[in-house]
């Protein structure tokens, strides 16, 4: 109805559907073999229209896309939900001092570091697939740091 792709079929590797939310961004996707189980790509996005983190979620029971579609515009509590596992994760505007993988003024002397980050990366996760699924979780972080040009 608004000219968007909700489902595309690629050859050897079958059809993937998406999901729209009401700013009609993508916001869930799923391929043939993600359907089959259930599971979902989930990307989260910030009030400025940022993506923030992309989940690969298990769904109650394996739904349709249609389906899937309804439940994510009617329901924002996600209850629809069972599980989910954090792939990656992007932050903007400020350092959360929990995931900083190393300190800048370390390298840089502490006056040439921008303080005003707004509107830039300043830290990016993506979690490191281990083949099995039960172990611990780790991810691969790169922190951005700017000088006072914002270079």
């Amino acid at each position: 109805e608004r000219g968007r792709t909700i489902a595309q079929k690629t050859p050897g590797a079958g059809w993937t559907y998406a999901v729209y939310d009401k700013r009609n961004r993508k916001v869930m996707t799923a391929d043939a073999n993600q359907m089959e189980e259930g599971r979902w790509t989930l990307q989260e996005y910030d009030e400025m229209n940022r993506p923030t983190q992309q989940q690969e979620v298990q769904l109650l029971v394996p739904f349709a896309p249609s389906v899937v579609q309804k439940l994510y515009l009617s329901a924002p509590d996600r209850s629809y939900i069972m599980d989910k596992i954090i792939l990656s994760e992007t932050r903007y505007d400020d350092y959360p001092a929990d995931s900083l993988p190393f300190v800048a003024t370390a390298i840089v002397d502490d006056q040439q570091l921008s303080t005003t980050n707004r509107g830039r990366i300043t830290l990016s996760r993506t979690r490191v697939l281990e083949p099995n699924p039960k172990a611990e979780e780790r991810f691969l972080s790169t922190a951005y740091y700017y000088d006072r040009y914002g270079r």
